[in-house]
């Protein structure tokens, strides 16, 4: 189980933070603080795993970013490696090249993803473009939901017809200009329906 996530960078700032145990603020903060110093000094040299008090942590750098997960000492180190490089993968691809930026002003929607991602300390999926499908359906939906629900409404009202899930993310990709990722989309949600 993950105990919790962090994303920090060389100079200590915490810029993520999600705890799927119950601490105390102080101890929060004792524990980025422990797990930075820990990281940081560490000879790259070395595994990316460390004892963490009866736990172990796993991490890894990216730039100037450190990805920390929490985790209990008898799960599979080399799995959870590959989580954060999933994670990473994933906001790249939805912030085209992530980087701290995108973590300080976005912070919203990085827990959106990560809430999708790990559900009460648990990986939830592990498929790239199962990932990649889910997080273009949530956030164009979100962007639906926002932007384009008068024009949905009115035409769904006006000829009073049944919709399906494709014609609202073609709907969306071609608002967006989204060409390259509505033919896959539309592939895979061809039978879906609202």
């Amino acid at each position: 189980m993950i105990r919790f996530i962090l994303l920090q960078n060389r100079q200590g700032k915490t810029r993520l933070a999600k705890y799927y145990i119950p601490l105390e603020e102080s101890e929060k903060h004792k524990v980025e603080y422990e797990v930075h110093r820990l990281v940081v000094n560490r000879d790259p040299k070395f595994t990316n795993f460390v004892e963490f008090r009866t736990h172990k942590v796993i991490y890894r750098r990216y730039a100037g970013l450190f990805f920390s997960l929490c985790v209990d000492i008898t799960d599979n180190e080399l799995a959870y490696l590959e989580c954060i490089h999933l994670f990473v993968e994933i906001l790249d691809h939805f912030f085209s090249n992530v980087c701290e930026l995108d973590l300080v002003f976005n912070f919203h929607k990085v827990y959106l993803i990560l809430d999708e991602f790990i559900l009460a300390g648990e990986l939830q999926e592990t498929s790239k473009k199962v990932w990649i499908v889910s997080e273009f359906l949530l956030f164009s939906a979100c962007v639906w939901n926002q932007k384009f629900q008068n024009s949905f409404s009115s035409l769904i009202a006006g000829n009073n017809m049944q919709i399906n899930l494709v014609t609202i993310v073609a709907h969306f990709c071609c608002f967006q200009n989204y060409n390259g990722g509505a033919n896959l989309i539309i592939c895979l949600l061809s039978n879906s329906r609202l």
